[in-house]
């Protein structure tokens, strides 16, 4: 048996991967999106917090082992996309979140302080 490629789903074994675009909104506050599978759309919850490159799984929505009864599991993968232009609204909204953070907890800053240890 050959099995053809397809344009968005990947398979390994019997598992299948995908990779979708998620907001970064979503992935900041958490949102549940239909995602495509072999068999038709499912619901995947992402979590709040959730980062780029993570990888959620969707249980048995893989393809059926032929030598058994189970089937394999669909792995996404999280591709997380930041806007390339904002509006006024926008802008403000992101701009007012980073007036929040308090002097020393940005990430970057995080990241600085351990070269200084």
């Amino acid at each position: 048996v050959i099995v053809a490629k397809h344009s968005n789903f990947e398979r390994e074994g019997n598992n299948i991967h995908i990779e979708i675009p998620v907001d970064f909104v979503d992935a900041c506050l958490g949102a549940t999106l239909k995602v495509p599978t072999v068999y038709g759309d499912e619901d995947l919850k992402i979590p709040a917090g959730t980062q780029p490159n993570d990888v959620l799984t969707i249980k048995n929505k893989g393809v059926k082992d032929l030598r058994g009864n189970g089937y394999g599991d669909q792995f996404v993968h999280i591709n997380i996309k930041i806007p390339t232009h904002l509006n006024r609204e926008q802008k403000k909204a992101l701009e007012d979140y980073k007036s929040s953070i308090k002097s020393g907890e940005s990430w970057f800053e995080k990241f600085k302080k351990a070269f200084k240890k």
